[in-house]
């Protein structure tokens, strides 16, 4: 039992490096595709998924669109999904009953209030040397429309959130809602706290099954048991999930397999971490 849960922890860290991942996943065939009847990747390439982690996270994106709160941090584990709920986010239409533009944004160089300027302007389809009050003209003109601007930032540091905080309340015109795995915070009065945390056993299960459904393939081959294991693997982290459901679904086709087992996910997981470390081995050296 000891022996299990340390390798799950193992398997767990190894997952977090989003290199590894896009190696894997960018290494797989398409043969297993045939094998399986599939119309395309139903992980990898999957819609959004609505579990009730995601649910919750939108409704509480939705309260804070609606509320008079200016500032709000999407906090969760890494993995977890954030940036594709963001991306959803900013796709709907409807998310409450008040009129809302939203902006996004990846954090990526927000260092100082010049940079933060850069990258609202971008947002905004502004010119880049446009100014914090062009920004704040394009805003006002929005909010005397009765249209409400949020500014979604991903992959957000403590630093650029902290700044970001400070920036929205010089702008009041502006509400920013921003992704930081690693700060910690509670809601007070005008910051609010969204948590994306993992998916359930329940939502593990809905989720391999949508996929396999969505691809037009049959959900019986991935048993519900390789599923168990495969959640408690990578403890709910979607991403983590996606890649080692894709892969195991590859390796049960070259071994002609009828379905995907718990020994396979297993055997996945492991080579996973072997790789991972031989990888993060050469690059120490």
């Amino acid at each position: 039992m000891i022996d299990r849960c340390l390798r799950e922890s193992c398997v767990s860290r190894m997952l977090t490096d989003s290199h590894q991942h896009s190696r894997w996943s960018n290494g797989l065939s398409a043969d297993y595709l045939k094998y399986w009847s599939l119309t395309h990747r139903p992980f990898l390439e999957q819609s959004f998924f609505q579990g009730s982690p995601q649910r919750e996270a939108i409704a509480g994106i939705a309260f804070f669109a609606a509320s008079e709160c200016q500032y709000a941090n999407l906090a969760g584990p890494p993995r977890c999904g954030t940036s594709v709920l963001l991306q959803h986010v900013a796709s709907m239409r409807g998310l409450c009953d008040c009129a809302v533009d939203m902006l996004t944004s990846d954090a990526k160089g927000m260092q100082s209030e010049s940079d933060l300027q850069i990258h609202l302007a971008t947002a905004l389809n502004l010119p880049l040397n446009s100014t914090l009050n062009d920004s704040r003209d394009r805003l006002q003109k929005n909010l005397h429309s009765g249209v409400r601007t949020i500014w979604l930032i991903d992959r957000t540091t403590p630093a650029t959130a902290n700044l970001l905080q400070s920036w929205s309340r010089e702008c009041p015109e502006l509400s920013i809602v921003v992704a930081c795995q690693n700060l910690c915070v509670v809601s007070t009065n005008d910051h609010q706290r969204i948590d994306l945390n993992p998916l359930e056993l329940d939502d593990a299960l809905q989720y391999v099954q949508r996929g396999i459904l969505h691809a037009a393939g049959d959900p019986g081959i991935f048993s519900d048991a390789a599923t168990v294991r495969l959640h408690e693997l990578c403890h709910g982290r979607i991403a983590d999930m996606a890649v080692l459901a894709e892969q195991a679904l590859a390796d049960a086709a070259t071994a002609g397999h009828r379905f995907v087992t718990t020994e396979l996910v297993d055997a996945v997981a492991t080579r996973y971490t072997k790789t991972a470390r031989t990888a993060k081995t050469a690059a120490a050296a």
